[in-house]
């Protein structure tokens, strides 16, 4: 639709929910795969990690996007006050906020 060559892309993945934060009392089962299986971790209560920027870093580079040109943020909004965390905030108890991508052709 854009004719844009996966080689010509820079990605920047925004701050979201880190593997130590993402936290299951299960594993779902698309992350069963054999490809997702590195992206989780399980703890001694046997409770799931899920590794999130990775998947969708990983799943560009198998669409052709170089890993030189994908940045991911180090910000783990589960822990920064600065963003909203859905998963923060419902385990508080408190108001939902938004949170907004932007993208960008030139």
């Amino acid at each position: 639709m854009f004719h844009v060559k996966q080689e010509d892309l820079i990605i920047g993945i925004d701050p979201g929910i880190k593997r130590q934060s993402y936290t299951l009392d299960y594993l779902l089962k698309e992350f069963e795969q054999e490809e997702w299986v590195s992206f989780v971790d399980r703890d001694k209560s046997n409770k799931c990690h899920i590794d999130i920027p990775g998947i969708n870093r990983e799943m560009l580079i198998n669409k052709g996007v170089s890993r030189e040109t994908i940045e991911v943020s180090p910000i783990d909004t589960a822990n920064s006050e600065r963003f909203f965390s859905h998963y923060r905030d419902s385990r508080l108890g408190v108001r939902e906020g938004f949170f907004t991508a932007l993208a960008c052709l030139k």
